[in-house]
Formats: structure tokens, sequence, C-alpha cells
């Protein structure tokens, strides 16, 4: 299940079955409304000084991924880590890594974070103008991919891509 904000009033078709009127600021639930809701606490709140300690938490508080905000400084503000702290968080954990690279040109990061051992990728549209090349990419490598949008951006914009990806945030 991922839950989409969307903005402005559209009609957005699920699946090519159904044709939902989305209003301005209303939040969804809009694809793999067929799987269970998932929590991924994300390690942009640890103390990244002591991320084995958070990770432990995590752990133990029954949390079933941990989500990697990734962020260049670019696309958004602040620079958040790369892909060494990604390895260093996978050393720590056996959960799955759900990364969100929140990066101008996600692509060019893909690598660096595959080798570092993620599971899940996550890429703004708006950032990326090769979608289903990267979404192959990423599938080719393993990993799930995902689709994020931000809430000025229609939800028409990855309608064709819902097919091919794993999640929508």
């Amino acid at each position: 299940m991922a839950l989409l904000s969307v903005y402005p009033k559209e009609k957005v078709i699920v699946n090519k079955r159904r044709v939902l009127d989305v209003m301005p600021s209303q939040s969804i639930i809009l694809f793999m409304t067929d799987r269970k809701s998932i929590i991924a606490p994300s390690v942009l709140a640890a103390d990244f000084s002591d991320i084995g300690k958070a990770l432990k938490l995590v752990e133990s508080a029954g949390a079933e991924w941990v989500h990697l905000d990734v962020m260049d400084g670019c696309f958004v503000p602040p620079i958040t880590f790369g892909a060494q702290m990604a390895a260093a968080i996978r050393s720590g954990t056996d959960l799955p890594l759900d990364t969100h690279l929140m990066t101008v040109n996600p692509g060019k990061h893909l690598e660096a974070f595959m080798k570092a051992g993620v599971d899940r990728f996550t890429f703004h549209i708006e950032a990326e103008i090769h979608a289903h090349r990267l979404i192959g990419e990423i599938h080719k490598s393993g990993a799930k991919a995902g689709i994020a949008i931000v809430p000025s951006t229609p939800v028409s914009l990855i309608s064709e891509l819902l097919g091919y990806i794993d999640q929508v945030l």
C-alpha cells in the first residue's frame, strides 16, 4: 500500500481498471492496495554518531524496512549522506534498505548505492527524464523500483509507469 498526496484535481487511472477523481491536497491510497502497509522508519531522524544504536531500536520496534532519505542539496536541501553511509547502515542491519533518492540525476547514484547493498530505490519523476530506463536498470540489478512525486506534480505524469514500479511515494 502506498500513500500518495496529489494536486490538483484530475482523473487518475489505477491499474487500467479504476478511475479516481482526486481533489487538491487530498491523500489517497493508490497502487499496491492489495498489499499490507510497511513501516519504514527513516534514519534521517537518527543520531548519525550512533547509527548502530538507532538501527537496533528500529529493529526491536518491529520495523520491516529502514528508509534512507538521500538528499543532494540541489534537488532538495540539505545534503544528507551518500553510498558510504548506506554501506555502513547495511553492515548494521539485515532489514531491507528503502532508499529515497531526492537528487538531481538519480541514475548517476544508482551503481554506488547498489554496491552499498540497497534493496529498494525510489526516485523523483521530476528529476529523471528517462524514467522507464532507470526503472529497468533498477530491476535488472535485482532491486525494487519506486517513483516519488512532489505534491505539485500531476499524478497523471506517472500513470503510464504504474505497471512497471513496485511502490509510489
